[in-house]
C-alpha cells in the first residue's frame, strides 16, 4: 500500500480526488478546514502551524513508524508551483525506487543561514543544526538537497534510522511557522533518508 502525507494551508485540495483509491491519504490541516469533498480514504488530522511542511512530515513519521506503508509520498497542499501534474501522479506517485527524486549534492557552506523576511533565525548555522540533529560533524561535500520538500520514499529507508533521530529532530522545528531549521531540512532530506 502506498500513502500520500500532504501538508496543508489553506490551499484547495480539490486534485486531491484524482488520487487512485488504493492511496492512502493522509492530510496535515494547519489553517483552516478543506472546503471541498475528499476521497473516502482521506484522513483530517489538525496540527498547530509550526515548522512548515518539516513539522508535518515528521509528525506522520513519529505517529505512524510502526504502520507505514511501504512507499510515502510528502507533498505541499498545492505542489503545482514546484512539479507537475504529471510528475506528481506519475514518477512521484508510483515509483518504487527507495528515495524519489535522487536528491541533489550541494556545497552548502558550513557557516549558511537564511536571511529572508518572516523567517524566525535558529541562533546557529546549518552546521550547526546538523551537529545537533545527526550527531556527527557537517559533512564536507554540503548537503543533500530536494528542493521544494516533494518526495517519495520506502518504509524500508525511513526505518533505517531509529525514531529518537526523527524525535530529535522534530523538536528543532516546534518554535514558529516559519523557522529557519525549516529551510534547513529542505537542504537535507537527501542525508535524512539517505539511500
Amino acid at each position: 500500500m502506498r500513502s500520500m502525507v500532504v501538508s496543508h494551508y489553506n490551499e484547495d485540495l480539490s486534485w486531491l480526488r484524482d488520487v487512485p483509491e488504493n492511496v492512502m491519504i493522509y492530510v496535515y490541516v494547519k489553517g483552516e478546514m478543506p472546503s471541498c469533498d475528499l476521497p473516502e480514504s482521506t484522513q483530517l488530522i489538525r496540527l498547530p502551524n509550526v515548522g512548515r511542511e518539516s513539522h508535518t512530515y515528521l509528525y506522520h513519521v513519529l505517529t505512524h513508524y510502526d504502520k507505514l506503508s511501504e512507499h510515502v509520498l510528502f507533498i505541499q497542499g498545492h505542489p503545482w508551483d514546484h512539479r507537475s501534474r504529471e510528475q506528481v501522479f506519475g514518477p512521484y506517485l508510483t515509483n518504487t525506487n527507495a528515495f524519489y527524486p535522487a536528491a541533489n549534492k550541494l556545497r552548502m557552506p558550513h557557516w549558511w543561514k537564511i536571511s529572508q523576511g518572516g523567517v524566525k533565525c535558529s541562533g546557529g548555522t546549518i552546521s550547526d543544526w546538523w551537529r545537533r540533529v545527526f550527531d556527527e560533524p557537517y559533512p564536507s561535500y554540503g548537503t543533500r538537497v530536494v528542493w521544494n520538500g516533494i518526495f517519495s520514499v520506502s518504509r524500508e529507508l525511513i526505518r533505517k534510522r531509529p525514531i529518537a533521530f526523527y524525535e530529535r529532530m522534530f523538536k528543532t522545528l516546534n518554535h514558529h511557522c516559519n523557522p529557519e531549521e525549516g529551510h534547513f531540512f529542505e537542504r537535507t532530506w537527501g542525508d535524512i533518508f539517505a539511500a
